[in-house]
């Protein structure tokens, strides 16, 4: 079984569709904008789906240490989803998110965004408020005085 298909330069581009690193990984491409790692493997004879996050914030290499992680979970005959409930998730801060985004983004701007006309001011004046762990959904409205 051939693992690790994908290539890193290859993955922002990438059409609707499923798309199979190899190993049971996949990124399942919905829209322009919307992306999600998904785990498929089958235990005790039943198929399983396991979500391992959205792309971009979820990278292709730590997609695939997720996936890594997984499978030798699964080959000692753990199911994956089920020891998954115990563990903590572990939140992006709003500045990974930011980052994540003008990263898969910056290619939409102009020079690539490398005057910075979009980003310094986020970076300069946004971020350095923002640094707390956001869960989804969580994000109220608040002065940022």
């Amino acid at each position: 079984m051939s693992i690790h298909r994908l290539h890193p330069s290859e993955v922002a581009a990438l059409h609707f569709g499923s798309h199979h690193d190899g190993g049971g990984l996949y990124l399942e491409v919905r829209s322009k904008t919307s992306a999600s790692w998904i785990y498929r493997y089958q235990l005790r004879g039943k198929s399983h789906r396991m979500g391992l996050g959205s792309f971009p914030l979820i990278s292709l290499k730590r997609a695939r240490q997720l996936h890594q992680q997984y499978r030798q979970m699964r080959a000692e005959g753990i199911d994956p989803l089920s020891a998954r409930v115990s563990v903590p998730v572990q939140h992006p801060t709003v500045s990974e998110a930011l980052n994540a985004f003008f990263e898969v983004r910056k290619k939409e701007l102009k020079g690539d965004g490398a005057a910075g006309m979009w980003w310094s001011p986020v970076r300069n004046h946004v971020l350095p408020r923002l640094s707390a762990p956001v869960k989804g959904g969580e994000l109220k409205r608040q002065k940022l005085d």
